[in-house]
């Protein structure tokens, strides 16, 4: 395997992409492949080769063929396999049975848009009820907060009168017993 004849596959496959409009330019692939811009010219100018991640990523992200990029054998793009061709004739009565589902699930899906224009209102309405109990109580908290200040106003705790008493000098002798003059 050549690096430089990968190299140039993998370059040929770049420029494929963005003509065939698969991206929309070279930013996009930096973004998919997580590599800057700078990095990317790069590689773009041939002063830097792919790395293994790169070319792995440009196979899995954009189904181009492993084996034509790194031994440039077969096409550039995966196969797609084709999928077997299923009988053109549907009987009539298969095609009714169809058209009852869908009939029953156009219906389903009309009560349920129903249910949910419903529930929307149900949710407005309980919205506004909220804000109406949170208005509510903000008045009530007022109330209570005037209540409580009158009642602290017109509350005055008894007087008590202070008495003096004379408290006697007391003195330690040497051996810490009181003494009182």
């Amino acid at each position: 395997m050549d690096k430089l004849l990968i190299n140039n596959r993998f370059i040929e496959a770049i420029f494929f992409l963005i003509d065939k409009k698969v991206v929309k330019n070279k930013s996009e692939i930096c973004q998919k492949f997580n590599i800057s811009a700078s990095k990317f010219s790069e590689i773009l100018n041939k002063r830097m080769l792919a790395g293994t991640e790169l070319l792995s990523s440009l196979c899995k992200f954009y189904n181009i063929s492993s084996d034509w990029l790194l031994l440039n054998e077969g096409k550039m793009l995966k196969e797609q396999p084709e999928l077997p061709r299923q009988n053109a004739t549907i009987d009539t009565n298969t095609i009714d049975i169809y058209i009852d589902k869908i009939t029953k699930q156009a219906e389903q899906i009309g009560e349920l848009k129903n249910e949910n224009k419903n529930l929307k209102k149900q949710v407005i309405a309980l919205q506004t009820e909220l804000e109406c109990c949170k208005k509510r109580n903000t008045e009530l908290r007022g109330a209570v907060d005037l209540h409580t200040r009158a009642a602290v106003e017109l509350y005055e705790p008894p007087e008590v009168p202070m008495q003096l008493v004379a408290v006697p000098d007391v003195k330690y002798n040497a051996k810490n017993k009181r003494t009182t003059k």
